[in-house]
């Protein structure tokens, strides 16, 4: 397997339409229980995967770096393997941000995002936007 999504359960996933009809490689979804998983990530047989639940904060162990973003939020949700190192990002927090950005009017203004933790805990994100910065401060900070 070269390139792929992880997870639990995928059959709501559009990953593998999306990148085979984009990209020039074939994308594969993998459902892995928590046993499978773990031998999946060690065995590192990929070159890049994306991760969704319940798999983002379980990789970070796995990994031997982390970029800003990922470090910064403790979830990832794409690993590059380069040559046996993986190294995670988090690319949910620039989606969020482009969206927030493109879509509404928040100059001067704090945004509180309630999410939901992998243990159904209700949780508050607030992004604080200062020009073309989001800071992101967990409940905990507050």
């Amino acid at each position: 397997m070269t390139y792929g999504l992880i997870g639990k359960k995928l059959g709501h996933s559009f990953s593998k339409i999306i990148h085979e009809s984009i990209a020039d490689y074939k994308y594969d979804l993998i459902e892995l229980n928590e046993e499978e998983f773990h031998k999946f990530m060690k065995e590192k047989k990929f070159n890049g995967i994306n991760v969704t639940i319940p798999y983002k904060q379980e990789v970070i162990p796995y990994l031997d770096e982390l970029d800003e973003k990922a470090t910064s939020i403790q979830a990832v949700n794409a690993i590059r393997n380069d040559n046996g190192k993986l190294i995670g990002t988090n690319t949910d927090y620039d989606g969020l941000r482009t969206m927030i950005l493109n879509h509404f009017n928040i100059e001067n203004k704090i945004v509180a995002i309630e999410t939901t933790d992998k243990d159904g805990n209700k949780s508050i994100k607030v992004n604080w936007v200062n020009g073309d910065k989001i800071t992101v401060f967990e409940k905990s900070m507050l």
